[in-house]
């Protein structure tokens, strides 16, 4: 299955330029024969903290239903639940959102628990036969939640706000998510700059062996690969490492 990824300059804190951009990389994505459109973490807003100015509406959840009708995307927004408010990553697909997750890793470190209400479940979904797990930035430091989606996931999704100044630390932890794993990973990053970081962008496809497929390196736009979810079988069978792995270890 072909997906592509998209690496652009988000627009701080204003999702309507970044909804028309959003728009037009679909577009792109659809020439080149994707079925899935992955974008980065808050790519409405940038990672900005106030939630309460940047959550998405439901006239832009309405635009990015919209857009998914011929073609699957994956979109990150701050949303807001009651009183609450969420770094959320949504696919949606024919039209509907088919799925939602909540960043269950918030970056204390960047204040991001001061604002945000951290998720408390994994979702994976299914599209056109594969099974599609998104994490978001963070998360990818903590291999347990990947460990525990492995075997229901042949495609992590990683959309990101990662910083240039840490960039070698994004790169390997995404091949090491995928060998360890034996699944195909997507990490998806932004470029240019906001109000406190630079981004280098360095998205990545990584196969299951841990071989980058596609490195877009700092250039903005949409980049597409095939996904093969027979290669993800032939290498679990031929090397079953999940088989060995203990769950739980009382030492």
């Amino acid at each position: 299955m072909k997906i592509s990824i998209v690496q652009f300059d988000i627009e701080w804190e204003n999702l309507n330029k970044n909804l028309n951009k959003i728009g037009k990389y679909v577009l792109k994505a659809k020439e080149n024969g994707s079925k899935l459109v992955l974008f980065s973490e808050m790519s409405l807003s940038g990672f900005s903290m106030n939630a309460s100015k940047i959550y998405a509406k439901e006239e832009h959840i309405e635009i990015l239903k919209e857009l998914s009708r011929e073609v699957a995307i994956g979109v990150g927004y701050a949303e807001k639940c009651g009183d609450y408010f969420y770094n959320t990553y949504s696919i949606f697909m024919a039209g509907e959102k088919i799925a939602s997750y909540s960043k269950i890793h918030l970056f204390s470190h960047g204040g991001e628990d001061k604002h945000y209400e951290r998720g408390n479940r994994i979702e994976t979904v299914e599209i056109n036969g594969l099974k599609v797990t998104p994490f978001i930035c963070y998360d990818l430091r903590f291999p347990c939640i990947f460990q525990k989606a492995a075997l229901e996931t042949d495609l992590f999704v990683i959309p990101a706000s990662w910083p240039e100044k840490r960039r070698y630390h994004w790169k390997n932890l995404l091949v090491a998510r995928a060998i360890e794993n034996q699944a195909y990973v997507a990490g998806i990053n932004r470029t240019g700059k906001d109000p406190y970081f630079d981004y280098s962008g360095d998205s990545l496809v990584v196969d299951p062996w841990g071989e980058i497929m596609l490195d877009a390196k700092d250039a903005e736009g949409v980049f597409t690969v095939d996904i093969d979810a027979e290669k993800i079988k032939k290498i679990r069978g031929v090397f079953p490492v999940r088989k060995d792995r203990i769950p739980e270890i009382d030492l």
